[in-house]
C-alpha cells in the first residue's frame, strides 16, 4: 500500500495540478506516465533504505536527498531539451552520489575525517576522499558494473570478480 499511497499522493500533489483527484493507481500511471512513476518509487525506495542508517559521520541525508533529487531533475531537464534519454538523466542524477550515503552509514569511522577535511582544508570532497581514504566511490563503478562479465572490466577485472563470486 505505500508505493499505491505514494502516487496517489504524487499525483495529487499541486505540482501536477490535475483538475480532479487521482483514486487508482491505473489513474496515477495514466496520468503521471510510467516513468514519472517508476522514477519517484526508486527515489523513495532508495531513500527509504538509507533512512535507518546513523548518520555518524556528519552527512545530512536530507540535504543530500533534496540535492540528489535536483541534480536528476536538472539532468532530466536538460535531456529533454537536448531529446535524449531523458528518464535515464534523471535515475543517474538521483544516484550519481550513492556511494555517500553507503561511506557515511556503513563506514562512518573512516568517512567523518573525509568530511572533515573538506570542511577544515577547503577541499572538494573528491580531493578529500583521495586524500583520506587513497580511494573514492567513483572507482568502484566498473567492479559494480561488470560483476557479471569481469572479463570485460578493465581497470579492476580482480575486484569485479571477486564482487561476482560474493554475488554467487
Amino acid at each position: 500500500m505505500c508505493g499505491q499511497g505514494v502516487q496517489f499522493k504524487l499525483s495529487n500533489s499541486a505540482f501536477f495540478g490535475f483538475s480532479r483527484e487521482i483514486r487508482s493507481i491505473r489513474d496515477a500511471v495514466s496520468l503521471l506516465g510510467n516513468e514519472t512513476v517508476k522514477n519517484a518509487v526508486l527515489s523513495i525506495s532508495v531513500f527509504e533504505a538509507t533512512k535507518d542508517q546513523k548518520e555518524s559521520a556528519g552527512l545530512d541525508k536530507k540535504e543530500f536527498w533534496r540535492y540528489s533529487t535536483a541534480v536528476g531533475s536538472d539532468a532530466r531537464f536538460v535531456a529533454k531539451k537536448m531529446r535524449i534519454q531523458w528518464e535515464e538523466a534523471f535515475t543517474a542524477g538521483i544516484l550519481h552520489d550513492i556511494g555517500k550515503i553507503i561511506l557515511g552509514g556503513l563506514y562512518s569511522e573512516f568517512y567523518e575525517p573525509v568530511l572533515k577535511s573538506v570542511e577544515e582544508k577547503q577541499l572538494s570532497l573528491f580531493e578529500a576522499q583521495q586524500t583520506s581514504l587513497q580511494l573514492d566511490y567513483a572507482g568502484l563503478i566498473e567492479p559494480i558494473a561488470y560483476h557479471h562479465a569481469p572479463k570485460s572490466a578493465d581497470l579492476d577485472p580482480e575486484i569485479a570478480n571477486l564482487v561476482q563470486i560474493g554475488d554467487a
